[in-house]
């Protein structure tokens, strides 16, 4: 124990993980709070509001009454278009004065500047309407904005990388290793102790970030409807999983946990390797951000054990998406998504432990043998 602190200490004293640890959480607090990881709905000021006090009121099960105001507001809607139409011929016709005319658009300009939020919420009405089952009335703006993309957390991945290159470089850069290998702890003690440092250090900021991006998103718009089921987003429209959108917040950051370890000592065994910050740091985007761009596309990345698909986590959760395609002869069926098997994902689990679990004893059998550096 004595041995973890002391290293602990090394870690975030000397290394200067702690102040680099505040920083990441620092920049993520910016990002969130300032909008940047946000949905953006409606660009005209208030329009944002109105939409949020209307789900207060729809918010839940689609229910007859909420069915009967929905519709009122749209006909109403509807009317003022025509209302608005009407006076401008009947102006142009000189069948009213301008004083008439100014009157009847003074009393539909409220009507119409809320028309995009009454017709974004009929559309949401017409997609819950098609499945009310399995389809509710959500904020499309908070939950849009955590779950309803497949793209990881770019600010955590770079924290990893950092956090992983800097745990050996100590020893490496002022000529330790050989030291090490003579000290009464041993080489596999020490390799495990700073595995176990940078490994809770790796948790700890997966946790916080995702902590301060779920924060601010509920103090930002609010958000409800976690016992809801997750085919209430458009993203999981076609999903056959049964499971709230509470849980899919559960699981989408136990996935990221995973995905994180894994990815952690992927880097820590390539920085053993090479010994070379440079290469690791760039190998590491390598490895994260390349399968991106030639396998997630069409959902590949979610069938492949790599760490990004654990990253990211949504994509095991989307059902099939698919449209039909005529080539002129005949119809068929185009996947643009395909849904990941539930046999399936938890194969790419357990592979993705195992991995974590070889690599792992990989890197204290390797720094054991490692001397001197590049």
């Amino acid at each position: 124990m004595n041995l973890y602190f002391e290293e602990l200490k090394k870690v975030f004293i000397k290394q200067k993980l702690l102040l680099l640890l505040f920083l990441f959480f620092t920049v993520k607090v910016a990002l969130s709070f300032s909008g940047a990881y946000q949905q953006v709905l409606f660009h005209e000021k208030g329009l944002q509001e109105d939409y949020l006090s209307y789900m207060v009121l729809l918010e839940g099960p689609l229910t007859p009454e909420k069915e009967d105001a929905l519709l009122s507001d749209k006909s109403r809607s509807d009317e003022s278009d025509a209302r608005l139409n009407e006076a401008v011929a009947r102006l142009g016709k000189g069948q009213i004065a301008p004083g008439e005319f100014y009157d009847v658009v003074t009393s539909e300009t409220p009507y119409q500047n809320k028309k995009p939020v009454i017709e974004h919420l009929y559309s949401q009405y017409q997609y819950v309407s098609a499945d009310p089952d399995r389809r509710y009335f959500v904020n499309s703006i908070g939950w849009s904005s955590l779950i309803a993309d497949e793209l990881p957390d770019f600010l955590l991945i770079l924290a990893v990388l950092v956090f992983c290159t800097v745990i050996f470089r100590y020893e490496y850069k002022n000529q330790m290793s050989a030291l090490n290998h003579t000290s009464a702890n041993g080489t596999v003690k020490l390799a495990a102790v700073k595995i176990a440092i940078i490994g809770s250090l790796c948790l700890i900021v997966t946790i916080g970030l995702y902590a301060i991006n779920l924060l601010s998103v509920c103090l930002l718009n609010g958000l409800d409807g976690f016992s809801y089921p997750i085919q209430s987003i458009p993203f999981y429209s076609s999903s056959s999983k049964a499971i709230s959108l509470g849980q899919l917040l559960a699981n989408l950051l136990g996935l990221r946990l995973l995905g994180v370890v894994f990815l952690m000592t992927l880097i820590l065994l390539l920085y053993l390797c090479v010994r070379s910050s440079a290469v690791t740091l760039t190998a590491g985007l390598v490895v994260t951000i390349v399968p991106m761009f030639i396998f997630g596309m069409n959902g590949l990345i979610f069938r492949i054990p790599l760490p990004v698909g654990y990253l990211i986590g949504t994509g095991f959760y989307r059902g099939n998406d698919s449209f039909l395609l005529d080539d002129g002869n005949v119809e068929r069926l185009h996947y643009l998504f395909r849904e990941v098997p539930d046999i399936w994902f938890v194969a790419l689990v357990a592979t993705a432990a195992l991995f974590t679990i070889i690599m792992l004893f990989v890197c204290v059998i390797h720094y054991g043998r490692t001397r001197g550096i590049s």
